[in-house]
């Protein structure tokens, strides 16, 4: 995963399935680089895979993360929760700190902006 670092996010899309839940979260960074990420149903884990292209007709509802274009991975993070699993990836865009996060809940990808609420 650590070449990702300083790779510019050219596109950013979710692709939501049949009932209308978040399934793939894509982040394409260059002609060879791609962050796809998906979830365990049974353990609600995330899968995060590099460099993954995948076609799958189930899928629907395409929906475009204009504001995360041009941006640069500064740094990534990868905690586990209390049973083992990776449930959270968190990318620093443009600065080392976390700026968006991915999360699972419920087997429903989450994308979230993290704001600095005090100086």
């Amino acid at each position: 995963m650590e070449n990702i670092i300083g790779k510019k996010i050219t596109s950013a899309y979710s692709i939501k399935d049949k009932n209308d839940f978040v399934v793939e979260i894509v982040f394409l960074l260059d002609d060879f680089t791609n962050i796809v990420i998906t979830v365990n149903d049974d353990s609600d884990e995330l899968i995060i895979n590099l460099n993954v292209k995948k076609e799958n007709e189930n899928l629907k509802k395409t929906t475009f993360y204009e504001s995360l274009i041009g941006k640069q991975i500064v740094s990534f993070w990868l905690p586990t929760n209390h049973l083992g699993y990776t449930d959270v990836f968190s990318l620093g865009l443009d600065e080392f700190k976390p700026t968006i996060t991915v999360c699972s809940i419920c087997s429903e990808l989450n994308l979230m902006s993290l704001q600095k609420l005090t100086r």
